[in-house]
């Protein structure tokens, strides 16, 4: 685990560098649970996270003596549904690509997450346009041109899922 960086501070770090570029767009994914839900892989990774998205944006009803968790979609912020459902911290657009961030501190999370991106490859490009996905792994604060030449280093290299340290 990384000392300078918690995982919320990585995260904004990402953040505060890709709105401080020139060359670096926000990317906003709509729809994200109905889109997962097309899928077999993408209704099985909403099931994975239904109970975490239950905590915040569900009710729970009775059916009998059964307790049952009911989700209110709409209530999910699209952000919040990226990041549960598809493993994605952000989108963004550079350089003519999409590309999806996961930034993590621990360098441990990245076989789990690679498995998931993995599996998730068809349900990016085809759902969502995402060319690729990058599970960043961050050691320290980084600029918009420390995260620029990070990003044209992954578009050189062409593959789907990458990980790289930053």
């Amino acid at each position: 685990m990384n000392n300078n960086l918690n995982g919320y501070a990585a995260e904004a770090c990402l953040n505060k560098a890709a709105a401080e570029s020139r060359k670096i767009h926000s990317v906003k994914l709509e729809n994200v649970i109905a889109k997962c839900k097309i899928s077999q892989v993408g209704r099985r990774h909403y099931e994975s996270a239904f109970s975490f998205l239950c905590e915040d944006y569900g009710n729970i009803s009775f059916e009998g003596n059964k307790r049952v968790s009911v989700l209110d979609e709409s209530a999910v912020p699209e952000g919040i549904a990226a990041d549960l459902i598809l493993g994605l911290d952000v989108v963004i657009s550079f350089l003519g690509y999409t590309i999806g961030i996961d930034i993590t501190v621990n360098e441990n999370s990245t076989g789990r997450k690679l498995k998931k991106k993995q599996s998730l490859s068809d349900v990016y490009k085809k759902d969502f346009e995402i060319d690729f996905t990058i599970i960043l792994i961050a050691t320290e604060r980084f600029t918009s041109t420390d995260l620029e030449t990070l990003l044209k280093q992954a578009i050189k290299d062409g593959s789907d899922c990458q990980i790289l340290s930053i």
